[in-house]
């Protein structure tokens, strides 16, 4: 989204009649949207959304199957854009807020290094990955 920015901020509403609905203008509502780290693991695309979007408003996203999440966490580590703090907000916190199931399901899990694979069974993940635990697909 940062890189089109301007699509939406510098041009007029194309539909005069929407002009109501964002009153303090489109990038004061542009600035409440949630984003994702899917294609945001390097220095420059994580500091333009930074720009835009505060770190607590980011969750983590991957950019499978182009790179590993394991490659996606070193780069968003290494682009130093963002703190520890935040890394953690991004790779877990902000999930578990937007969506607590997510910490009763790792809680559930006695041991997140223990793969199960039932399918009526969680899949763990080991610690280091930003969310150890969810269910399994039923095929």
């Amino acid at each position: 989204m940062p890189f089109v920015i301007e699509r939406f901020v510098d041009n007029p509403l194309p539909e005069p009649k929407a002009k109501p609905a964002v009153p303090d203008g489109t990038l004061a509502q542009l600035k409440r949207f949630y984003d994702d780290t899917a294609r945001t693991s390097n220095k420059a695309a994580m500091s333009a959304l930074s720009a835009i979007i505060p770190p607590s408003q980011v969750v983590f996203g991957t950019d499978s199957p182009y790179r590993t999440g394991i490659d996606h966490v070193k780069g968003l580590r290494e682009a130093g854009v963002l703190t520890d703090e935040q890394l953690a907000s991004i790779e877990r916190g902000t999930a578990l807020k937007l969506i607590p199931r997510l910490g009763e399901l790792a809680a559930e899990v006695s041991n997140p290094t223990q793969i199960k694979s039932n399918s009526n069974k969680k899949v763990c993940r080991l610690p280091d990955t930003p969310i150890s635990c969810f269910p399994t697909r039923r095929t």
